[in-house]
């Protein structure tokens, strides 16, 4: 297991690395950039901003420049100077263009903790109810709490979050006048976080209650089961020993995505429920060409992709013995 381990890790770094190229490649080749304005700034000043920030390096450099450690070694009139970049290979993700005051550290470090824990409890949610969910449409299959409970997870798949967010703010805020419209006072006062988790584990409630029907009836047709059941075992110790822990293995392959997805912040629920973190970021610099903000979401992402993948396949070890990792 651990030297499975060691080789999935490895493999990650070439995986980043290609990341980092197509995404920073791409950015690049957008017409515009950082300086660009409704009302436009004197050339004079586009390229003391660019030679400030290094943006009028070719495209190769500045990408080993953001990589680092590196020695940015520059000719002028005055002579040769050389600067010393730390880079993200360092843990220094650089410099943002909106906030010229802030680095993207900051940033993230300002966002990230309220970004993280409201994708987490939106996974919490998502999880308790879409598993019992998906258990009771199969054990139920045909009858009404199968109809019931589809009818539930089609609806949950075919909203657009926008949709069902304004949908959550009309009814539980507007009309009922239940609950706060925004969430700039999470800390103050914890019923700001309902709207936004319920709306942001919707979608994942239904993708999980789909693919645990799913697995449970695909499950139930084996023969293990057939066989336990003609042992004379009650049904709840069939279907809690036999049928979930089987029917789990498929499941457990969408939960890492799905947390990954959640704990990296929802743009849109970010946007209209007014939380502090970084997912609004996130949508600002890709608008303003804030190429620094851009390159550490992106690479935030791929590496939560990543490393939860990894823990999902080393999960199948623990519950399904069969699978075995050499």
């Amino acid at each position: 297991m651990l030297s499975y381990i060691v080789r999935r890790v490895l493999w990650i770094i070439p995986v980043l690395f290609f990341v980092s190229v197509i995404t920073f490649s791409l950015m690049h080749a957008v017409p515009g950039g950082p300086w660009s304005r409704e009302k436009k700034l004197p050339q004079h000043t586009i390229e003391l901003l660019d030679a400030k920030f290094h943006l009028d390096e070719p495209v190769v450099v500045q990408y080993l420049n953001w990589i680092g450690p590196l020695l940015i070694i520059t000719t002028g009139a005055d002579g040769t100077s050389v600067t010393c970049c730390s880079g993200i290979l360092a843990g220094d993700l650089g410099q943002s263009y909106k906030y010229l005051d802030r680095s993207v550290n900051e940033i993230l470090g300002d966002g990230i903790l309220v970004t993280m824990q409201l994708g987490v409890m939106a996974f919490l949610l998502a999880v308790a109810i879409g598993l019992p969910l998906g258990i009771v449409a199969a054990l139920g299959h045909n009858k009404a709490p199968d109809y019931a409970a589809t009818f539930v997870s089609v609806l949950g798949i075919a909203t657009p979050t926008f949709v069902s967010s304004i949908l959550l703010i009309v009814i539980f805020a507007v009309i009922l006048g239940w609950l706060p419209t925004n969430s700039l006072k999470w800390e103050s006062d914890p019923t700001t976080w309902i709207l936004p988790i319920i709306a942001l584990a919707l979608f994942p409630i239904a993708q999980i209650a789909r693919y645990t029907r799913a697995s449970m009836l695909e499950v139930t047709r084996r023969d293990y089961v057939r066989t336990a059941h003609s042992k004379g075992l009650a049904r709840r110790t069939v279907v809690i020993v036999h049928m979930i822990r089987n029917a789990l293995i498929p499941v457990v392959t969408i939960l890492g995505p799905i947390l990954a997805f959640l704990i990296t912040g929802s743009f849109i629920i970010e946007f209209i429920f007014s939380v502090p973190g970084i997912g609004r970021e996130y949508v600002t610099s890709i608008t303003r060409r804030d190429y620094g903000m851009i390159m550490a979401m992106t690479m935030f992402y791929a590496v939560a992709i990543a490393v939860l993948n990894l823990v999902v396949d080393v999960l199948y070890a623990y519950i399904d013995p069969r699978i075995r990792y050499s």
